[in-house]
């Protein structure tokens, strides 16, 4: 193969010795370029087992660095003095955590466990000397798993640093991990099924056909329909262009021809600031704001996030009254378009998969370990 390979490339139109010199060199940088692809994927898995393992110690090692040490480790400990224990402690919590600012003073021995365990100054950490394990509130102390670590939010707040954790609970759809000498709590959720009904979700009424209710309001008279009232026509003015801006004719629209497009069943004030329509778009829920003094329309996407619904804007008819930052398109400015979507930024056509969520919260109160 080879050889047929170098055959077709020497005789081809136009190919010489200075055609193979290029060939030659032009391999040598596609080598190269995979050298460093690969060097790249054995740094990732390097960082990879840097944060799933403490230590780089196999663990038969230590195990048997642990048996012949046991007696004369336990014994150490029965005669040292406070300050060295809370020393060696300290030394532990830094090695095994990785964190250096962890701090737990006062290290003394438990008195309702077997010999060998200690507690510190709030006993929320406990070293058993006898096993080399360390517990937060009865729990193993261990990394934090990959499926939470690597999430943006808990890089955003925690950078890069390993940092570990102990369960709290596990539940059939959410794992509850507390943070090692911080007051945070990290809990992920497994994806939703699609059928559970979630916190601030709208409910149906009789199964869609007849509207929604959402936040305590009633949504049951169609959009658009004879039933809007002359003083509501400017919610039509402002929601009009931006839906025909996407489909062109409202008989096109999915969640028109569907009947699951509402707005309030009570008439909106002629002095209301703003007004609501919603829209049920397969299994995507489509809010409608529109401020009536702005002529703006803001449209956003309820998007689930540890079991709960929130909204998520996703298009603006005028990002210059946005608290949003959008970029305007400007790919339709060879046509006419509509003066109210002269600034418009975003898609109302967006998709809203289902995923599952890591929720970070902290404790209003000083820090776990003191």
């Amino acid at each position: 193969m080879a050889y047929l390979a170098f055959l077709q490339t020497w005789h081809s139109p136009g190919l010489g010795q200075g055609a193979m010199e290029e060939e030659k060199k032009r391999r040598l940088r596609e080598m190269k370029e995979e050298k460093k692809r690969k060097k790249s994927k054995e740094e990732l898995e390097a960082e990879r087992v840097r944060v799933e393992t403490p230590l780089f110690v196999p663990e038969h090692v230590y195990f048997d660095m642990l048996n012949t040490h046991r007696t004369a480790l336990v014994q150490w400990f029965g005669k040292a003095q406070p300050k060295e224990v809370d020393a060696v402690m300290q030394g532990i919590l830094r090695v095994a955590t990785r964190n250096p600012k962890l701090q737990s003073k006062d290290w003394v021995p438990r008195k309702d466990e077997p010999i060998g365990v200690f507690c510190g100054k709030r006993e929320e950490i406990e070293v058993n000397v006898q096993s080399v394990e360390l517990y937060f509130r009865n729990s193993h102390i261990e990394p934090v798993p990959n499926h939470m670590a690597r999430t943006d939010d808990f890089a955003l707040i925690f950078g890069k640093e390993p940092q570990h954790c102990a369960l709290v609970a596990a539940h059939e759809h959410r794992q509850w991990v507390r943070l090692v000498g911080r007051s945070y709590n990290i809990r992920r959720w497994d994806e939703p099924d699609g059928k559970q009904t979630l916190v601030n979700m709208p409910s149906l009424l009789d199964g869609g056909n007849r509207g929604f209710v959402w936040q305590g309001e009633e949504y049951s008279r169609p959009f658009p329909s004879d039933k809007i009232r002359p003083e509501e026509m400017w919610i039509v003015k402002c929601i009009e262009p931006v839906v025909l801006s996407e489909f062109g004719q409202w008989k096109k629209v999915p969640y028109v021809k569907a009947k699951r497009f509402y707005m309030r069943k009570d008439p909106v004030p002629e002095t209301a600031f703003s007004a609501v329509v919603i829209a049920l778009d397969k299994d995507v829920w489509r809010v409608f704001k529109v401020i009536r003094h702005l002529k703006a329309c803001f449209m956003f996407v309820l998007k689930e996030h540890g079991r709960r619904m929130y909204p998520s804007l996703v298009y603006t008819s005028d990002t210059r009254v946005c608290y949003y930052s959008m970029k305007p398109d400007t790919s339709d400015r060879g046509g006419p378009y509509h003066p109210l979507l002269r600034h418009a930024a975003g898609k109302i056509t967006v998709k809203n998969p289902l995923r599952d969520s890591v929720v970070i919260s902290r404790d209003v109160a000083k820090d776990d370990i003191e």
